[in-house]
C-alpha cells in the first residue's frame, strides 16, 4: 500500500519573445514596402547566417538586436549563485502521502554546471520503498524574462514538469516558483508551487500541491553538500 501511495504521490506531486529593446512606433505607409528577400545560401551549401525574422530589419536594427541578444545570453550573478551549488550531496527526502504519516527516504545527488555556466544540472537517486527513483533537475535564470527556472524529469515518467519564479523580494535565499503539474492524474495540468531555498550547506526544495481540495506540502528535499576529499587522500598510498 505504501509503495503504491508513494508512486502515486510522485506522479501527482512533482514525481520535483519579446524584443528586449523595442523599436519605436513607425507609422505604417499606405502601400506596404517590399520586403527584401533573405540572402541566398553560400555557394558551398552552408545555410545563411541571417535569421529568417531579421530579413526586414535595417542594418541599425539588426545591430541593436544582435547586441541585445549577446547581453541577454551572458551569464550573470544569478547564474553564479546556481553554479556555486556544484558538488556532491546527501539527499533527505520527505514524502507526505494523504492519510499517511510523512515518510523519510535517503539518497545522493551530484550537481554540475553545464552550457558554459548557464544552467545547473542536478542528478539525484533516492531509494523509495524498494525502488530507486532517479531524477534530474535543470535550474537556470532567464535573463530575457527576469525569472528563475526549474525543470524536472525522472525515471517514473516520460515527461517534464517546469516552473518559474521572479527574483525574491527578500534576501533570505528563498526563490518561490509556480508552474503547471502535468501527470497521469491531471493530463491537462494543475497549478503547483516549488520553493528553492539556498542554505549554508546546500539547498532545499519544497513542493506544494493540491491534495483532496487542500493545498499542502507533499515533497521536501534537502541537499547537504558532502565534504570534499583532499586530492592527497584520494590517491592510493604506497605501502
Amino acid at each position: 500500500m505504501l509503495r503504491r501511495a508513494v508512486a502515486v504521490l510522485l506522479f501527482a506531486a512533482f514525481v520535483v519573445a519579446q524584443d528586449p529593446d523595442p523599436k519605436p512606433d513607425v507609422p505604417k505607409p499606405d502601400v506596404p514596402k517590399p520586403v527584401t528577400a533573405p540572402p541566398a545560401a553560400p555557394s558551398d551549401g552552408r545555410p545563411a547566417l541571417v535569421p529568417e525574422g531579421a530579413a526586414g530589419l535595417d542594418a541599425m536594427q539588426l545591430a541593436r538586436a544582435m547586441t541585445a541578444t549577446m547581453q541577454l545570453s551572458t551569464p550573470g550573478p544569478h547564474h553564479e549563485r546556481l553554479v556555486a551549488l556544484q558538488g556532491v550531496y546527501d539527499v533527505q527526502m520527505t514524502l507526505t502521502p494523504p492519510g499517511i504519516e510523512p515518510q523519510q527516504f535517503a539518497g545522493e545527488a551530484r550537481a554540475l554546471a553545464v552550457l558554459s555556466n548557464r544552467y545547473l544540472l542536478v542528478n539525484m537517486k533516492v531509494r523509495l520503498a524498494g525502488v530507486v527513483l532517479e531524477g534530474l533537475y535543470i535550474f537556470g535564470f532567464d535573463n530575457l524574462r527576469g525569472l528563475y527556472t526549474a525543470s524536472w524529469r525522472d525515471s517514473m515518467s516520460t515527461w517534464a514538469v517546469d516552473c518559474t519564479g521572479p527574483l525574491p523580494e527578500k534576501e533570505d535565499g528563498r526563490v518561490p516558483m509556480q508552474g503547471t503539474m502535468i501527470d497521469a492524474a491531471s493530463p491537462t495540468g494543475r497549478p503547483f508551487q516549488l520553493a528553492l531555498q539556498f542554505t549554508a550547506s546546500g539547498f532545499d526544495l519544497a513542493v506544494e500541491d493540491r491534495v483532496q481540495d487542500k493545498q499542502m506540502e507533499v515533497v521536501r528535499q534537502r541537499f547537504v553538500r558532502k565534504p570534499e576529499v583532499p586530492a592527497s587522500d584520494a590517491q592510493p598510498r604506497d605501502k
